[in-house]
Order: structure tokens, then C-alpha cells, then sequence
């Protein structure tokens, strides 16, 4: 995470690691069979892509599109098909998830291992608080601020009180 609390600086590591890992398909691939290019895509491509990915991927999907387009273009490699082909089915021949894909199923998992109770009493905690943040933000339920001039002085915000009255809305 970065100084802005974003993951762009995670991510773009792992564009320009993916993208090596892509380089040194190419050159590989005419010598190898596909059960073989499946296995270093899984030995290289899919840790980078599992890695805590249920807090970098669930950002913008315009974040994350880089690593998307990457993967495209190593499943059109592991397939021998045209740069231009469609690369959803390719990704379905080879039983592969993309990165939203992979992000949702890892979700999921997380999700599922938290109702069977398979997480310690302090991480419920937190997972409640996050699961409360992300509903207000998923449904853009967030309380209105105020934000109060005085001549003069820097602007101060304010929570307002329950007066019914809404001065400003940021």
C-alpha cells in the first residue's frame, strides 16, 4: 500500500513481474507442451495473482485492467491463438480464471470460511466492521457532511446533527 492508501504501487509490481513471466513464455512456447505451459502458469503467474488479492483486486476495475490485458495475452500464448482472438472461451478451455473471476471465487472462499467459523474471534470483529464500511460504501449509504465558512478561516467540516436541515452536501 502506498502513501495514499492505494494498492497502484502492489499492482504494478505485479503487471511488471506477470510481464517478464510473459517474455519468457513466448520464447519457450513451441518446446513445450500445454500441460506443461499450465503448470508455469501456475508456478509463477497464479501466486502472483492470489497474493492477498482480496484487498489489492478489489479496487477499480480500471486499477487491475493492466494485469487483465497481461493475462489475455499469455492464455492467446498458451493456446496458439491470434492476438485478437476472444479470450474468455481460451480461458474456459484451459480451466483458468481471469483476475475479477479469481478475485470473486477467492471472495467467496473467504466469505464462506468466515460462516462456517473458521476464523479466530478477533478477525470476526473485523470482518464485521469491514463488512459494514463496504455496505455503506457499495450502496453509497454515508452520512452528509457539512462543511462550515468562517470569514477568514480554512473551511471545518462537521457530522451534521439530526436537525433535518441540510446546509451543504460535499
Amino acid at each position: 500500500m502506498d502513501k495514499e492508501l492505494t494498492w497502484k504501487q502492489h499492482i504494478k509490481l505485479g503487471e511488471t513481474k506477470i510481464s517478464k513471466i510473459l517474455g519468457i513464455l513466448v520464447r519457450v512456447r513451441h518446446y513445450l507442451s500445454l500441460t506443461t505451459l499450465k503448470a508455469i502458469y501456475n508456478a509463477l503467474i497464479y501466486p502472483q495473482m492470489t497474493y492477498c488479492n482480496i484487498l489489492w483486486a478489489s479496487t477499480y476495475d480500471t486499477k487491475i485492467k493492466g494485469i487483465y490485458k497481461i493475462l489475455k495475452k499469455i492464455i492467446r500464448i498458451m493456446a496458439f491463438s491470434n492476438y485478437r482472438h476472444e479470450s474468455r472461451p481460451l480461458f474456459q478451455s484451459l480451466g483458468l480464471l481471469n483476475i475479477y473471476e479469481l478475485n470473486f471465487y477467492l471472495k467467496a472462499i473467504f466469505v464462506h470460511s468466515y460462516l462456517q467459523g473458521n476464523y479466530p474471534q478477533s478477525s470476526k470483529i473485523i470482518f464485521q466492521q469491514m463488512l459494514q464500511i463496504f455496505i455503506s460504501i457499495s450502496f453509497n449509504v454515508r452520512s452528509p457532511r457539512v462543511t462550515i465558512f468562517a470569514s477568514g478561516d480554512p473551511p471545518l467540516t462537521e457530522e451534521p446533527e439530526n436537525s433535518g436541515l441540510e446546509i451543504a452536501d460535499e
